[in-house]
């Protein structure tokens, strides 16, 4: 019982992040639009420890987000699955610092191969297709608002969590021996 109670938190906390994803992308103004809280969400569960959860999360959000972009199906999900892969190593391999600075660059790696991986999936999909002509530059800009958006949000998010999170922390009051 307390397993199942626990998986539909975890479903529902799932929900209302794709939920104020909708509303942050559908109600706010241009630039602040663009950022991509899914991402965000999940690189917050991997820097805080929550692997498993993230891993979990990443199909149900995938799918979901597949259900309201106009990409051919599929193209959203896998970019996603890449991006959070290579977060996912660069995480464990490169960046063990875990400072402010290797949040802020796992953001903008992370967000950068979701972009790449989402616009190459998309052409390659639409490859045969004759849809409408797509302003490289628009494009461009539009992704780099995107990552940089992404990585600024998620960075500062995560410094006032673990700024909040340290101070309620007993670990780490035990090791001030306070």
């Amino acid at each position: 019982m307390r397993r199942l109670l626990k998986w539909l938190g975890q479903l529902a906390l799932v929900l209302a992040i794709y939920a104020v994803q909708i509303a942050v992308s559908s109600l706010l103004p241009f630039p602040a639009s663009r950022f991509n809280l899914i991402i965000a969400f999940l690189l917050w569960l991997l820097f805080f420890d929550e692997r498993r959860l993230m891993l979990w999360s990443l199909p149900l959000l995938g799918f979901l987000t597949e259900l309201f972009v106009s990409t051919p199906f599929g193209a959203s999900l896998i970019a996603l699955f890449f991006g959070l892969l290579a977060a996912d190593w660069l995480w464990s391999n490169l960046l063990t610092n875990r400072s402010l600075s290797s949040v802020f660059f796992l953001s903008l790696a992370t967000a950068a191969i979701y972009s790449a991986s989402f616009i190459t999936l998309d052409y390659l999909f639409n490859l045969t297709l004759r849809g409408p002509k797509i302003n490289p530059f628009k494009l461009l800009m539009d992704s780099g608002l995107e990552i940089l958006l992404t990585a600024v949000l998620a960075a500062v998010g995560f410094g006032l969590a673990s700024l909040f999170l340290k101070r309620l922390n007993p670990k780490y009051l035990s090791e001030k021996k306070i």
